[in-house]
Protein backbone atom coordinates (compact mmCIF):
# COMPACT_ATOMS: atom_id res chain seq x y z
CA UNK A 1 0.00 0.00 0.00
CA UNK A 2 1.42 3.51 -1.22
CA UNK A 3 1.34 6.38 1.30
CA UNK A 4 -0.37 9.55 0.20
CA UNK A 5 1.56 12.34 0.57
CA UNK A 6 0.29 16.72 -0.04
CA UNK A 7 2.36 18.84 -1.87
CA UNK A 8 1.66 22.57 -0.04
CA UNK A 9 2.48 25.74 -0.77
CA UNK A 10 4.15 27.65 1.80
CA UNK A 11 5.29 31.81 2.29
CA UNK A 12 7.84 32.35 0.66
CA UNK A 13 10.26 35.15 1.95
CA UNK A 14 12.64 36.74 -0.28
CA UNK A 15 13.53 40.32 -2.46
CA UNK A 16 12.91 38.32 -5.75
CA UNK A 17 10.25 39.90 -7.99
CA UNK A 18 8.36 36.52 -8.09
CA UNK A 19 8.82 33.73 -5.79
CA UNK A 20 7.16 30.90 -4.59
CA UNK A 21 7.70 27.88 -2.48
CA UNK A 22 6.22 24.29 -2.52
CA UNK A 23 7.24 21.74 -0.01
CA UNK A 24 6.31 17.88 0.37
CA UNK A 25 7.34 15.12 2.87
CA UNK A 26 9.51 12.68 2.22
CA UNK A 27 11.12 9.76 3.54
CA UNK A 28 13.87 8.71 2.00
CA UNK A 29 17.00 10.80 2.96
CA UNK A 30 18.65 12.22 -0.63
CA UNK A 31 21.24 14.51 -1.11
CA UNK A 32 19.59 18.16 -2.92
CA UNK A 33 21.27 17.21 -5.95
CA UNK A 34 19.27 13.42 -6.08
CA UNK A 35 16.60 15.52 -5.14
CA UNK A 36 16.71 17.64 -7.91
CA UNK A 37 18.12 15.27 -10.71
CA UNK A 38 15.09 13.26 -9.35
CA UNK A 39 12.01 16.33 -9.71
CA UNK A 40 13.50 17.19 -12.95
CA UNK A 41 15.88 14.78 -14.65
CA UNK A 42 13.28 11.44 -13.90
CA UNK A 43 10.17 13.11 -15.06
CA UNK A 44 8.54 12.02 -17.99
CA UNK A 45 10.34 12.44 -21.76
CA UNK A 46 6.86 14.40 -22.74
CA UNK A 47 7.02 16.44 -18.87
CA UNK A 48 10.60 17.30 -19.88
CA UNK A 49 9.80 17.78 -23.57
CA UNK A 50 7.19 20.17 -22.32
CA UNK A 51 9.74 21.92 -19.73
CA UNK A 52 12.47 22.51 -21.77
CA UNK A 53 10.40 24.11 -24.70
CA UNK A 54 8.85 26.56 -22.30
CA UNK A 55 11.86 27.58 -20.54
CA UNK A 56 13.34 28.15 -23.74
CA UNK A 57 10.49 28.95 -26.07
CA UNK A 58 8.32 31.30 -23.50
CA UNK A 59 11.14 32.30 -21.42
CA UNK A 60 13.85 32.61 -23.34
CA UNK A 61 16.34 31.09 -20.54
CA UNK A 62 19.30 30.10 -22.07
CA UNK A 63 19.92 26.44 -21.10
CA UNK A 64 23.37 24.83 -20.48
CA UNK A 65 24.67 22.15 -22.04
CA UNK A 66 25.16 19.30 -21.74
CA UNK A 67 21.71 18.72 -20.10
CA UNK A 68 22.42 16.96 -17.78
CA UNK A 69 26.40 16.55 -16.43
CA UNK A 70 27.96 17.06 -12.70
CA UNK A 71 27.25 21.18 -13.59
CA UNK A 72 23.57 21.45 -14.99
CA UNK A 73 20.54 19.47 -13.73
CA UNK A 74 18.09 19.82 -16.93
CA UNK A 75 19.74 22.05 -18.38
CA UNK A 76 19.86 24.73 -15.56
CA UNK A 77 23.34 25.51 -13.78
CA UNK A 78 24.13 24.65 -10.47
CA UNK A 79 25.00 27.92 -9.13
CA UNK A 80 25.84 26.35 -5.63
CA UNK A 81 24.99 23.78 -3.32
CA UNK A 82 25.87 22.41 0.39
CA UNK A 83 24.66 19.44 2.40
CA UNK A 84 21.04 21.04 2.80
CA UNK A 85 20.33 23.13 -0.30
CA UNK A 86 21.21 22.90 -4.35
CA UNK A 87 20.76 26.21 -6.21
CA UNK A 88 20.40 26.30 -9.81
CA UNK A 89 20.39 29.41 -12.03
CA UNK A 90 19.23 30.51 -15.48
CA UNK A 91 19.41 33.77 -16.87
CA UNK A 92 17.22 35.28 -20.27
CA UNK A 93 17.14 38.62 -21.97
CA UNK A 94 13.85 38.91 -19.86
CA UNK A 95 14.69 37.42 -16.28
CA UNK A 96 16.88 35.26 -14.34
CA UNK A 97 15.41 32.17 -13.10
CA UNK A 98 16.59 30.49 -9.60
CA UNK A 99 15.32 26.92 -8.64
CA UNK A 100 16.65 26.35 -4.60
CA UNK A 101 15.77 22.48 -3.46
CA UNK A 102 16.12 22.79 0.55
CA UNK A 103 16.46 18.91 1.98
CA UNK A 104 15.09 18.94 5.59
CA UNK A 105 15.02 15.83 7.86
CA UNK A 106 11.39 15.14 6.24
CA UNK A 107 10.63 17.66 3.90
CA UNK A 108 11.73 18.52 0.00
CA UNK A 109 11.36 22.01 -0.21
CA UNK A 110 11.58 23.66 -3.84
CA UNK A 111 11.86 27.69 -4.00
CA UNK A 112 11.59 29.59 -7.61
CA UNK A 113 12.68 32.67 -7.54
CA UNK A 114 12.35 35.36 -10.62
CA UNK A 115 14.06 38.80 -10.73
CA UNK A 116 12.92 40.67 -14.18
CA UNK A 117 15.15 42.35 -16.41
CA UNK A 118 12.76 43.83 -18.36
CA UNK A 119 8.71 44.48 -17.97
CA UNK A 120 8.36 42.24 -20.67
CA UNK A 121 9.78 39.31 -18.58
CA UNK A 122 6.84 40.53 -16.04
CA UNK A 123 4.34 40.00 -18.69
CA UNK A 124 5.46 36.65 -19.93
CA UNK A 125 5.66 35.46 -16.28
CA UNK A 126 2.32 36.11 -15.34
CA UNK A 127 1.15 34.32 -18.86
CA UNK A 128 3.58 31.41 -17.58
CA UNK A 129 3.20 31.22 -13.82
CA UNK A 130 -0.15 29.26 -13.59
CA UNK A 131 1.37 26.67 -15.36
CA UNK A 132 4.44 26.63 -13.14
CA UNK A 133 2.33 26.64 -10.35
CA UNK A 134 0.75 23.34 -11.64
CA UNK A 135 3.69 21.86 -12.61
CA UNK A 136 5.68 22.15 -9.73
CA UNK A 137 3.50 20.22 -7.22
CA UNK A 138 2.93 17.60 -9.81
CA UNK A 139 6.81 16.86 -10.50
CA UNK A 140 7.78 17.38 -6.49
CA UNK A 141 4.97 14.29 -6.31
CA UNK A 142 6.13 12.15 -8.97
CA UNK A 143 9.61 12.02 -7.42
CA UNK A 144 8.58 11.41 -4.01
CA UNK A 145 6.29 8.50 -5.20
CA UNK A 146 8.66 7.29 -7.04
CA UNK A 147 10.83 6.87 -4.22
CA UNK A 148 8.42 5.12 -2.23
CA UNK A 149 8.24 1.42 -1.37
Amino acid sequence: MRKRYRVRRIPATGAADYEDAFEVTISETRSPEQWARAVLQDAPPPVRWFLLLGWRAFLGLRLRRPLSSAHHILGWHVAAFDSATIRLGLSSPLMNAHLLFRVSDDALTLTTDIAYLRRTGWMVWVLVAPVHRRMIPYLLMRATADRLV
